[in-house]
C-alpha cells in the first residue's frame, strides 16, 4: 500500500495494529528516528533495545532483554509490537524475532527502509534457496514499511509503502490513509443514509470510522516508482558490487578503520556501507566531530 513517505508507512503500521495510548512497543535503539516516532505518535509509549554493536541489527536476546525491561518499567501498559530495522540494507534475523514475538503476544513489523529488493532466510540456511523469503513478504511479520525517499535504491522523490498478507490490516491501513474515511459499505454504521431506496449504496456517501490524516501518494511519483521496481534486481546487484569493492579497500586500512560487519542469513540490497572507526587509536584525531570539522 503506497503512501507519502516512510514514516507515514510507520505511522500507518502502528494505526494498523490500534495501537494508541496506553500501550508500548520495542524499537532498536540503532536506527533514524522515524522508526520511534512512528508508534509514539500514534500513541504507545517506545522501549529501545540494544542491538549487535558489530552489525547494527536487533537480536533476540536484545528484543527479549527489551521486553523484560518494558515490563518493569511499564507495568501497567500494554506491551504491543517490536519494530525490527534492517539496518543499511541487511536483513535482522526475521524466524528468531518472529518466534520470540509469538511467545510473548507481540506483532513484529519490520522497517525495511533500507532494505527493498533483500533476501532473508533461517539462520545457518545460507545454502538453502527454499528458505529465502523476499523483504517485504511479511512471511515472518504482521507489516514492513518501506521508503522511497531520493536517497534509497527505489527513489520517487518522496513516498513510502506498508505490505501486509492480512486483509484486516490492510483494511485499516487504507482506512487510515485516506482520512479515516470508510467508503465500504459492509462497514457503515449510517445505513439510512448510506443507502438509497432501491438497497443499493449510495455512491457519494463515506463515513468517518476514525480520525486521521492524508498520508497518500500522487499517482505521478507511483509511476516513477513502478518504473524502477523494472530495475530493482540490476541496480540491488550493482549496490552489491560497490559494497565488496569498498568492504576490500576499508580491510585494507587496517586498524583504526573496521569494515562493516555482514550477517549469514540473508542477500542484502545494501543501502549503506558504514565503516566503524576507533578515532581516539587513530592517532589524528579523537572524536567523531573533530574529524569532521577537518574537513
Amino acid at each position: 500500500m503506497a503512501c507519502n513517505n516512510g514514516t507515514s508507512a510507520l505511522y500507518m503500521a502502528a494505526r494498523a495494529l490500534e495501537i494508541g495510548s496506553g500501550d508500548a512497543v520495542v524499537v532498536p535503539a540503532q536506527t533514524f528516528l522515524a522508526t520511534a516516532s512512528g508508534p509514539h505518535l500514534a500513541g504507545a509509549e517506545v522501549v529501545f533495545a540494544d542491538v549487535d554493536p558489530e552489525t547494527g541489527l536487533m537480536r533476540p536476546a536484545d528484543l527479549e532483554r527489551a521486553i523484560d525491561a518494558a515490563r518493569r518499567r511499564f507495568p501497567t501498559l500494554r506491551l504491543r509490537a517490536a519494530f525490527v530495522v534492517h539496518l543499511n540494507g541487511q536483513v535482522a534475523d526475521m524466524p528468531a524475532l518472529k518466534a520470540l514475538c509469538d511467545s510473548q503476544g507481540l506483532a513484529l513489523v519490520e522497517d525495511a527502509a533500507h532494505a527493498v529488493g533483500g533476501l532473508a532466510r533461517r539462520a545457518g540456511d545460507a545454502g538453502s534457496g527454499g528458505s529465502d523469503s523476499r523483504v517485504g513478504d511479511c512471511r515472518w511479520s504482521s507489516m514492513a514499511t518501506f521508503s522511497f525517499h531520493p536517497v534509497k535504491t527505489i527513489a520517487m522523490g518522496e513516498g513510502g509503502a506498508v505490505t501486509t498478507n492480512d486483509d484486516v490490516l490492510a483494511a485499516r491501513l487504507r482506512r487510515v490513509r485516506n482520512h479515516g474515511m470508510e467508503r465500504d459499505s459492509a462497514a457503515w454504521q449510517h445505513r439510512d443514509a448510506g443507502f438509497g431506496g432501491d438497497g443499493l449504496p449510495n455512491p457519494w456517501y463515506y463515513e468517518m470510522a476514525e480520525p486521521s490524516l492524508n498520508f497518500r501518494v500522487p499517482d505521478i511519483l507511483c509511476a516513477l516508482g513502478i518504473s524502477q521496481l523494472r530495475k530493482l534486481a540490476s541496480w540491488v546487484a550493482e549496490r552489491r558490487r560497490l559494497f565488496e569493492r569498498y568492504r576490500h579497500l576499508l580491510a585494507d586500512v587496517g586498524a583504526p578503520v573496521r569494515p562493516p560487519a555482514t550477517v549469514t542469513w540473508g542477500a542484502p540490497a545494501w543501502h549503506l556501507a558504514a565503516a566503524r572507526i576507533a578515532f581516539d587509536a587513530s592517532g589524528a584525531v579523537a572524536r567523531r566531530d573533530d574529524a569532521t570539522a577537518a574537513r
